[in-house]
């Protein structure tokens, strides 16, 4: 997970030479909370199988660690939290004009015409519901994240969507799909007319004072997979949660829509999913990815939680209920200090 950019190729994210300075806290109640956070944080970091935390409250860190040999210069694969990042370029692309949610995804990849892709529009792509078959499996070496998500497994990936069957029509059935992810990548670089590793750099990772250039996994053809596979520092993930927030708190954002976070995290067809968004409750919303990523974001405390993991499986379900309990009492703490 360190040295995804070791063993498969990868395009470079390019920081920008002005950093987004992270203080520790100095006020005397973001001291407070820091300390009395420790113990949690530890337990966290313990039972989790973590091996980073970093918390930023009003801009103050309150918890920073690092466990089994990585470090602050090291990057951590994100898996699928790069579908968040994906999609929030997705919302960069509609702001710079250059595409549209309700144009039909063979706009942008005429090469799906005919396919089961057909009557497919960016936003089922964003919120999952094209309606394409698809089996997301991560301990199947057949399934379809398998053979083609990832890109490994397909000489021509795109070929390999094509060729799926239809299982209900656009709109009607959420499944989650990295596959799709991907697909809507191609949308967005075919839309900009560029890599999304050089578009990110150009939107968030220049501007928003990333400290350290990301490394981002391509398939077969040479795309970055906006499913999966973007690897960066801890303190750049948690960066990238205070652009979130920046964005929100801003009437009109300087990369976004107006209210595009607002419209991402509204429930899909009754799921806690929204534009490539897991929503952990009506205030926090999440990136996750297996094997144990998350970042966090709870607007009402303007806070930001990265917590990255090493789970032995795709999946942990103790996993996930440590980190969803971290959350609710760090929470809790912040809006109505509560015990920790």
């Amino acid at each position: 997970f360190k040295s995804v950019e070791k063993i498969a190729p990868t395009h470079e994210v390019a920081a920008g030479g002005q950093v987004r300075g992270l203080q520790a806290a100095v006020s005397p109640r973001g001291r407070k909370i820091s300390a009395d956070l420790g113990p949690l944080t530890d337990k966290v970091m313990a039972t989790g199988d973590g091996v980073g935390v970093l918390v930023i409250h009003d801009n103050e860190i309150l918890a920073e660690r690092y466990a089994h040999g990585f470090g602050p210069a090291d990057r951590w694969t994100s898996f699928s939290v790069a579908k968040s990042i994906s999609g929030t370029l997705a919302g960069a692309a509609v702001r710079d004009g250059l595409l549209k949610l309700d144009d039909q995804v063979t706009l942008y990849v005429p090469e799906l015409k005919g396919s089961a892709y057909e009557g497919v529009t960016v936003r089922h792509l964003l919120t999952m519901t094209s309606g394409v078959e698809w089996n997301e499996t991560y301990t199947d070496s057949s399934s379809d994240t398998a053979r083609l998500a990832l890109g490994f497994g397909s000489a021509d990936p795109l070929a390999d969507l094509a060729a799926l069957p239809r299982e209900a029509e656009p709109g009607r059935l959420f499944s989650y799909k990295t596959g799709e992810s991907n697909l809507l990548g191609l949308a967005v670089m075919r839309a900009v007319k560029k890599p999304l590793a050089e578009y990110l750099s150009e939107k968030i990772w220049r501007p928003c004072g990333m400290e350290s250039p990301a490394a981002w996994a391509v398939d077969s053809q040479g795309r970055e997979m906006a499913g999966c596979c973007l690897s960066m520092t801890l303190r750049d993930y948690a960066r990238f949660g205070l652009f979130v927030l920046d964005e929100m708190a801003a009437k009109e954002g300087a990369v976004l829509p107006a209210g595009w976070f607002k419209e991402a995290t509204r429930p899909v067809l009754g799921h806690s999913y929204g534009y490539q968004w897991h929503l952990i409750d009506e205030d926090i919303f999440a990136a996750t990815g297996i094997f144990g990523q998350m970042i966090a974001i709870d607007k009402p405390t303007n806070s930001v939680a990265v917590i990255l993991s090493a789970w032995d499986t795709p999946l942990s379900s103790a996993g996930d209920q440590h980190r969803f309990n971290y959350l609710l009492q760090l929470r809790g703490y912040l809006l109505y200090n509560h015990t920790l």
